[in-house]
């Protein structure tokens, strides 16, 4: 039976800001959300692979090509291809004091700085991004623990 994926994304961003300085409060604020159902397949909309995982990196760089990722699914090691990439998220979950990351990937990120504790999430599901690596380098020296989800399109294949 061919694998199928389901995927379902939610990006929710809110703020309220209040001033209560001046002889009438005021204040203001408002939310952003998009939601996203990703059916299974290689066109617009769809995707048929994802992956996350946690690694661990240096400050000098660290390069993840995700044309063929050794993983674990299925009960087997094998080996996923991401030839177009759909989404990505990137969560620096921990680093020296004032660390950053710069992130490069498919689809135009170039430099993007990522603080600890910050993350970036990219989603372009009508294209996506053609590709291989996804990188991370620049920050000060030290060690970083990153968590990286992908969604795309690609193949698994087993035991590599």
């Amino acid at each position: 039976m061919p694998n199928s994926l389901t995927a379902a994304g939610t990006t929710r961003l809110s703020w309220s800001l209040s001033n209560s300085d001046s002889a009438a409060s005021q204040s203001a604020g408002t939310e952003q959300r998009t939601t996203r159902s990703i059916t299974n397949g290689t066109g617009p909309g769809q995707a048929n692979v994802a992956h996350s995982q946690r690694i661990t990196c240096t400050g000098s760089g660290s390069s993840l090509s995700i044309g063929g990722l050794e993983i674990q699914a299925f009960g087997v090691t094998g080996i996923l291809a991401i030839g177009t990439l759909k989404e990505l998220l990137v969560n620096v979950v921990s680093g020296p004091t004032g660390g950053f990351l710069s992130l490069a990937a498919p689809g135009g990120i170039t430099g993007t700085r990522v603080g600890v504790g910050g993350q970036v999430h990219w989603a372009d599901y009508a294209v996506g991004a053609t590709g291989v690596a996804v990188s991370l380098s620049g920050g000060p020296t030290g060690t970083y623990t990153v968590d990286l989800t992908m969604v795309g399109v690609g193949v698994y294949a087993g035991n590599a």
